[in-house]
């Protein structure tokens, strides 16, 4: 089966997709059972790690962004 045209000049490089250990800023203000906060200077990536860290570590269910 022959390329489509273009096609054979794509290549991908995933380094720099992911961290290795990536690790959550640790940023959010943890008060009565509800944790708070300032996503402005976080990536999307940090984000999530503080999401994660916080519903999954830490065991919380509200969170305020």
């Amino acid at each position: 089966m022959a390329a489509v045209v273009g096609e054979g000049r794509i290549t991908y490089d995933a380094r720099g997709l992911a961290e290795p250990h990536a690790e959550a800023p640790r940023v959010a203000e943890i008060q009565d059972g509800r944790a708070t906060f300032d996503a402005h200077d976080l990536s999307t990536r940090q984000i999530n790690l503080e999401l994660r860290r916080l519903v999954y570590e830490e065991g919380i269910t509200e969170v305020t962004v």
